[in-house]
């Protein structure tokens, strides 16, 4: 049986599982001064000796709250069964333990943790990805400039990318849950002053004058703060679910300015897997099936509005509109896309199981190089031009290197005990996630919407940064997984 110490250190422990709703300010100290005011001296020494042995600060607040609770609950139990009240307090309070030893056991349970595992996987990545960009940039030597160059960029943002992860990680996440809207509109003006200027702000991207390509990744790192809205507007009701909508609705206007469908289906696939997951964990505390329905029927009937759009604005070329779209659908090798599927494909199904395998016909009726058919072969298409060289075995390494980055993520998020790090770390499973697929969708020939590069293996500067910073995000909230708890949001325009 537990003792009644080893029961309050368990409550606490788990207490933010069953008061997610709570609204706990730990920067705040003195938020609770008018609950104070009946507890007595006497329990408030005791609650003062229990914090003086935490380390943690952020978490003090919460802990001293709930000590006295328990004192004053027992208290009123002891009074209820005929004690004076005076001796009831005594007596509750020696009920708890010693002050010392409580404080130290708390202080046990309430310190960061790292992921390791996570840590660990990211190291393997980050030393797979510089042997891959090594070996191709020695096969690119013979004549692609943009390959060999792709090594340098690669080592250059590397160290850039850990500090960024580091970052992340030992800075106060709780930031994005105090003040989302002003970070959700910052990196809005962001997407709109590239639009706006191009990339030439402050002679930035000067080697990519078309830096509106870069708005995915800002789409990406809209995810996180688009979490923190939800978080922002949690109990709320359908008028919580009515303002998030028009947040996402800002968002897709802008992305919208980049002339890139794509970026827009990032964000609001990303977006409607982060409501749908508040809706479904009770945020809003309204109906889940009207609450998602008011979710989904607008965004379909945008959807089809939005196709009709792009239809009239076509106007005469509608038809190469509707071949581009049956294009990313149904595989066909007389069009571009469907052609570069089929082709990756082929490469494929003659690869050996080790080592460098056969070329396939529809190289052997172009070429005898498949560097020279294969676009982008050490970026967009690296993966597939490993499997040709190395073999199928590269192909099932990185599946299964994701498979285990995606599924521990998963669990990293669902032990998140406080809203915020739940919705911050689901955010980054989702955009990692989607780049994953996005990536090894192209690559094994299985279908092409979009390429974007795989997170941390291959190049691409601004996605190496990103997903270093998204990382550092998802374990800075398992770091505090023991010490965040719900807080108060303070910006509200």
């Amino acid at each position: 049986m537990l003792g009644f110490k080893e029961k309050l250190v368990r409550k606490i422990r788990t207490g933010a599982d069953t008061a997610t709703t709570e609204v706990i300010d730990a920067d705040n100290p003195k938020r609770y001064a008018d609950d104070s005011i009946r507890y007595t001296d006497d329990s408030k020494r005791y609650t003062e000796a229990v914090c003086s042995q935490i380390r943690h600060q952020k978490v003090r607040c919460y802990i001293a709250r709930e000590l006295e609770d328990h004192i004053e609950d027992r208290k009123i139990r002891l009074i209820k069964a005929g004690i004076p009240e005076q001796e009831a307090l005594q007596s509750a309070i020696s009920d708890m333990g010693d002050a010392i030893e409580v404080g130290q056991e708390l202080d046990r349970v309430h310190r960061p943790k790292p992921e390791w595992s996570i840590i660990a996987v990211t190291a393997i990545m980050l030393c797979i990805g510089v042997c891959v960009q090594y070996y191709l940039s020695r096969i690119a030597a013979e004549g692609s400039w943009a390959g060999r160059e792709a090594f340098h960029k690669y080592m250059t943002t590397l160290p850039v990318g850990i500090v960024f992860l580091l970052a992340a990680y030992f800075a106060d996440y709780t930031v994005l849950g105090k003040y989302p809207k002003r970070i959700y509109t910052a990196i809005l003006l962001l997407c709109v002053a590239l639009h706006l200027y191009d990339g030439q702000i402050f002679s930035l991207y000067r080697h990519n004058l078309n830096a509106r390509y870069q708005m995915v990744y800002l789409a990406l790192l809209l995810l996180p703060a688009y979490g923190a809205i939800l978080y922002s507007d949690r109990n709320r009701g359908y008028d919580g679910i009515l303002r998030c909508g028009a947040a996402a609705v800002a968002a897709i206007l802008v992305l919208g300015y980049s002339q890139q469908e794509y970026v827009l289906v990032i964000f609001a696939v990303g977006g409607l897997i982060l409501i749908s997951a508040a809706i479904a964990k009770g945020w809003f505390a309204v109906e889940k099936k009207k609450a998602l329905a008011l979710v989904y029927v607008p965004t379909l009937l945008s959807m089809f509005g939005f196709f009709l759009l792009k239809l009239w604005r076509y106007g005469e070329g509608k038809n190469l509109f509707l071949e581009m779209i049956k294009g990313k659908i149904l595989i066909s090798q007389d069009t571009p896309d469907g052609f570069l599927v089929l082709f990756a494909r082929s490469i494929i199904k003659n690869a050996k199981w080790i080592g460098q395998g056969e070329l396939s016909p529809m190289v052997k009726s172009h070429t005898t190089r498949l560097e020279e058919l294969l676009p982008i072969w050490w970026g967009d298409f690296s993966l597939t031009y490993l499997i040709h060289q190395w073999g199928i075995v590269t192909g099932i390494l990185t599946l299964a290197i994701f498979t285990f980055l995606i599924i521990k993520m998963i669990r990293v998020t669902l032990k998140q005990r406080n809203a915020l790090g739940f919705i911050i770390s689901l955010s980054v499973v989702t955009a990692i996630g989607m780049q994953s697929l996005l990536f090894l969708s192209a690559n094994l020939g299985i279908c092409l919407l979009v390429i974007l590069p795989l997170p941390l293996m291959t190049i691409g500067q601004t996605s190496f940064l990103v997903n270093m910073v998204l990382l550092g995000l998802l374990l800075s909230a398992h770091r505090n997984l023991d010490i965040i708890m719900d807080l108060q949001t303070v910006d509200r325009f």
